[in-house]
């Protein structure tokens, strides 16, 4: 039987009220003494000095399940712990949830992403480095992980979990309906561009998928969600790449066709990796340090993503930028 608010209110509309709801949401600020700094790495980089840090904040707090935005007393936590450490996605919790909450307890806690993000490029530049943070800072084994529901449905997010790769740590994936609540919330501040956890990430993938038999012929990848058609698009002013296509040089691949497994192999066989401004060049956490060069290809109708060239950094790799013809 469907709960009375989803037969009041579907989902379609609670959306809308949300949107309408937010701009005026009351917001609240995490006193000093509610945060405390547990451990913190500052580090020079390509981009300047950048801290890796991990925070445990006292509630009781509520995650929003869409986002994994905090809650303090139903207020919106602004800012979020770490959020000036990261190039923020634009979140949109449901703030309908804060008018009929029937929260989960769940302790101790930390959340995995945040914001609706659910692309790759969230995947590899927040989740994965995130994740494998907990075991830089050593926090505890049984601390529980919680997953929005923006990334908890994704295919790459179930193919990770399903594989083995957040093993043994446990994971929980958010409930749509439901609000989670907890005492104690660890925040991992910005650990995208951290090469000691980009290390971590290869040495799991390599163990959950292993390389079978000789390596192939080293390749030329162009990682672009859309696939061929919109890659055709981003190529139109670039005539060398185009013949690259062409003659079998450079192999577009759409990494929504592809499960993590496949994806990770292709990677690893990668030479040059070439991708939009959107943020698919994240996917370079996965390929094992095989990688020789990233190429960054404008694509003027979105917003560039910061992430990559972060990741690149801490890959030791110089990102090459194209722009768009």
């Amino acid at each position: 039987m469907k709960r009375l608010d989803a037969v009041l209110m579907p989902a379609l509309f609670r959306a809308l009220a949300s949107r309408l709801m937010l701009p005026a949401w009351p917001r609240t600020h995490l006193t000093e003494g509610r945060i405390e700094r547990i451990g913190e790495e500052v580090a020079a980089t390509l981009q300047g000095h950048d801290r890796l840090g991990c925070l445990r904040v006292s509630g009781p707090l509520d995650i929003d399940p869409l986002s994994g935005l905090l809650f303090d007393d139903a207020r919106l936590v602004a800012p979020q712990p770490g959020e000036e450490l990261l190039p923020w996605q634009k979140a949109r919790p449901d703030v309908t949830r804060r008018l009929r909450m029937n929260p989960v307890r769940r302790e101790p806690l930390t959340v995995l992403h945040h914001g609706d993000d659910g692309t790759l490029a969230a995947f590899c530049s927040d989740v994965l480095p995130r994740f494998f943070a907990l075991d830089h800072f050593a926090l505890p084994q049984d601390l529980l992980v919680v997953v929005p529901v923006s990334m908890g449905m994704t295919d790459h997010f179930q193919d990770a979990l399903t594989d083995g790769v957040f093993r043994p740590r446990p994971v929980e994936l958010m409930r749509q309906g439901r609000v989670t609540r907890s005492g104690a919330v660890y925040v991992i501040e910005r650990p995208l561009g951290h090469a000691g956890i980009l290390a971590r990430i290869a040495a799991k993938l390599a163990a959950v998928y292993p390389s079978h038999g000789a390596p192939g012929e080293p390749t030329d990848l162009f990682l672009c969600d859309g696939g061929a058609p919109r890659a055709e698009r981003l190529l139109a002013g670039h005539a060398e790449l185009r013949k690259a296509v062409a003659d079998n040089r450079l192999d577009i691949v759409d990494p929504s066709d592809l499960p993590l497994r496949a994806l990770v192999e292709r990677l690893r066989r990668a030479r040059t990796l070439f991708a939009p401004s959107t943020g698919e060049l994240s996917a370079a956490v996965l390929a094992d340090g095989t990688l020789q060069r990233l190429v960054e290809i404008a694509d003027p109708s979105r917003r560039p993503d910061p992430r990559p060239a972060v990741i690149a950094a801490g890959l030791g790799l110089a990102l090459e930028r194209l722009s768009a013809r």
